[in-house]
C-alpha cells in the first residue's frame, strides 16, 4: 500500500508544508481574534441601546468620544430622529473581537435605528517629523554676564508677518485649541492662567501633560510668550487668545478617529474658534468627514498637517474639503505631501518652539508649519471678530505670498501664508471680501478607500470571519495531511 510516510522525498516537503500550514492558521486564529476599532453613527436611543447590549455581550473595552452622547440621548424620546443633531452628538468608537463582530455585522448594518458602522481610521504625528537632538533650557537663552534678557524670534514667525500684528488692536480674545498629545502646564515660556484642556480617552493622562513634546512644541508656535525677556517669540501675545487643548494623541503619538473627534467636540465646547491638528493618516472616513464637514458649517476653522511623507498621497482629515491642509514651504521640506488639497503653506524646517520641562528645540515637518497657519488664522481673526470661519479662511489664501511663479500648485498650495497682507486687505475691504472667492478645496470629501469602507475589512481586503473560516478550511487540510503521514 502506498504511503506518503515511506516516500522518501515526503519527509523533508512535509515538515515543511506542516509548518507553513500550523503557522499560517495560527496566525489566522490570532487574527480572528483581534480587536476592530469601529465608528457607529446612530439615529436615535434605540440604536445606542442595541450597541450597548452587544458590548456588555461581548464583555470588551469600550470607549465613547464624548460623554454628552449620554445627556443628548437620555433626554431624547425614544425613538425619535436625531436630524438636529450634528455627527458629533450621534458617534461612538467600539472596540470588539473581530471574529464576534462579525457575526452581528449584517444585523447592525441592517439595522433601521443605526444609521452606519464603519471602521475608526488611525491618527497620529505625521511620520518623519524631525526632532533636532540639541535641546537647551529656556534659562540658557538669558545673557548671564548681565546684558538685556532677550527673546529668540523664530525666522518663521518673522517669515509670516505674524511678528508686525503684534501690537495691533484687537476687539476679542479667541479661542485656540491644540489637537496633540498635550500641554506642558506651567513652561515658562507658555500662558498658564485661563488654560483649558479635556482628553477624551482616559488612557492618555492628564492633558496638562505632555510626555511626547509633540504638542507642547506645535503650542509654542501659536502663543509662547511674546517679548517676556526669554524663551521663544510666537504668533500672538497672550492677551489675545484663549488656549483650550484636546489631547488627541497618546504619548506616543497615536490616536483614532474618535479620540480627535472627540477633542475637536472638547474645543468647541470650550469656545474654540481655530482648530489647529498636527495629524493625520493615509485612511478616509465618511462619517469623519462628515463631522468635520458639520464643525465646519457651524464656524470652526480647523487646520491639519498635510503630511510628510513627500508623495502625492493624502493625508485625513487635512484632505477633507471643511479642513485646510498646510505644507511646508522651504527648499529642505522635500518631505512635505504635494497633492491638490495642500491649500496654504508656513515655515515648517528647523522651527524653534517650546518643550516640555522649560526647555526649547527645534523641529521639522508639515507638523511644525501647521501652528504657524492656525496662529495667524487667530490673529487676524481676533482683529476681525465679525468674519465668518470661511472668509477669514478665503482671506488667508487670496493673500497668501505666491511661491514657485504660479497662482496655485499642489507643492505649495495657494502660497506662503501671510499675517500683515490679510489683516490690510481686510481692513481695506471688509469681510465681505472673503466671499469673493469660491474655494474649490471645500467640495472634496475624500476618495471611498482605506479603512472608510464597510466595517469588518481590513486595509488588506479580507475580512476576518473570511479569515476565520479559511483557518478552518486548513486545518482540515493539515488533519489529512497528517492522515496520510501516518498512514
Amino acid at each position: 500500500m502506498f504511503s506518503l510516510r515511506s516516500h522518501r522525498l515526503f519527509k523533508p516537503f512535509g515538515l515543511i508544508l506542516f509548518t507553513q500550514l500550523l503557522c499560517s492558521n495560527l496566525l489566522l486564529l490570532v487574527k480572528a481574534a483581534e480587536d476592530v476599532d469601529l465608528l457607529v453613527v446612530y439615529k436615535n436611543r434605540r440604536g445606542r441601546e442595541k450597541i450597548d447590549a452587544l458590548l456588555d455581550f461581548f464583555l470588551v473595552n469600550r470607549t465613547r468620544i464624548l460623554d454628552v452622547i449620554y445627556e443628548i440621548v437620555e433626554n431624547t424620546t425614544e425613538g425619535t430622529d436625531f436630524d438636529k443633531f450634528s455627527p458629533a452628538e450621534l458617534i461612538s468608537s467600539i472596540k470588539t473581537p473581530n471574529d464576534l463582530w462579525e457575526r452581528f455585522r449584517d444585523q447592525l448594518n441592517n439595522d433601521n435605528n443605526i444609521a452606519s458602522v464603519t471602521m475608526n481610521p488611525p491618527r497620529k504625528i505625521p511620520p518623519n517629523d524631525v526632532f533636532e537632538e540639541k535641546i537647551v533650557d529656556v534659562v540658557d537663552t538669558i545673557d548671564v554676564r548681565g546684558r538685556e534678557l532677550r527673546n529668540i524670534l523664530p525666522p518663521g514667525i518673522e517669515t509670516v508677518q505674524a511678528n508686525e500684528l503684534w501690537d495691533y488692536p484687537f476687539k476679542e480674545r479667541i479661542g485656540v485649541c491644540v489637537v496633540d498629545t498635550g500641554y506642558d502646564l506651567g513652561h515658562i515660556d507658555l500662558p498658564i492662567e485661563g488654560v483649558t484642556g479635556s482628553t477624551p480617552q482616559r488612557s492618555y493622562g492628564l492633558w496638562s501633560v505632555d510626555e511626547n513634546s509633540h504638542g507642547t512644541h506645535c503650542a509654542g508656535t501659536i502663543g509662547a510668550l511674546v517679548q517676556n525677556n526669554l524663551g521663544v517669540d510666537s504668533c500672538m501675545r497672550k492677551e489675545n487668545f484663549r488656549f483650550h487643548i484636546g489631547k488627541g494623541l497618546n504619548k506616543e503619538g497615536s490616536g483614532s478617529g474618535s479620540t480627535i473627534m472627540a477633542s475637536v467636540r472638547g474645543c468647541q465646547s470650550a469656545g474654540a474658534k481655530v482648530i489647529s491638528m498636527s495629524l493625520g493618516g493615509s485612511a478616509n472616513n465618511p462619517d469623519e468627514a462628515a463631522f468635520y464637514r458639520s464643525k465646519f458649517d457651524e464656524g470652526l476653522l480647523i487646520i491639519a498637517a498635510a503630511g510628510n511623507d513627500g508623495n502625492t498621497a493624502k493625508s485625513y482629515p487635512a484632505s477633507y474639503g471643511s479642513v485646510m491642509s498646510v505644507a511646508a514651504y522651504e527648499d529642505g521640506a522635500d518631505f512635505s505631501q504635494q497633492n491638490n488639497q495642500v491649500e496654504i503653506s508656513a515655515p515648517g524646517v528647523d522651527v524653534r518652539s517650546t518643550y516640555p520641562g522649560d526647555r526649547i528645540s527645534s523641529k521639522t515637518g508639515t507638523s511644525m508649519a501647521t501652528p504657524h497657519v492656525a496662529g495667524v488664522a487667530a490673529l487676524i481673526w481676533s482683529r476681525f471678530p465679525e468674519c465668518t470661519n470661511v472668509q477669514i479662511r478665503n482671506i488667508l489664501v487670496m493673500t497668501a505670498k505666491k511661491l514657485g511663479g504660479v497662482e496655485y500648485s499642489n507643492r505649495y498650495g495657494y502660497g506662503l501664508v501671510q499675517a500683515e497682507a490679510a489683516y490690510n486687505l481686510l481692513k481695506e475691504n471688509g469681510c465681505g471680501h472673503g466671499d469673493t472667492f469660491v474655494n474649490p478645496m471645500l467640495s472634496y470629501e475624500g476618495e471611498s478607500v482605506g479603512n472608510g469602507g464597510s466595517a469588518g475589512v481590513s486595509e488588506g481586503g479580507n475580512s476576518g470571519a473570511s479569515g476565520y473560516r479559511g483557518g478552518s478550511f486548513g486545518f482540515i487540510w493539515l488533519l489529512l495531511l497528517c492522515q496520510l503521514y501516518y498512514t
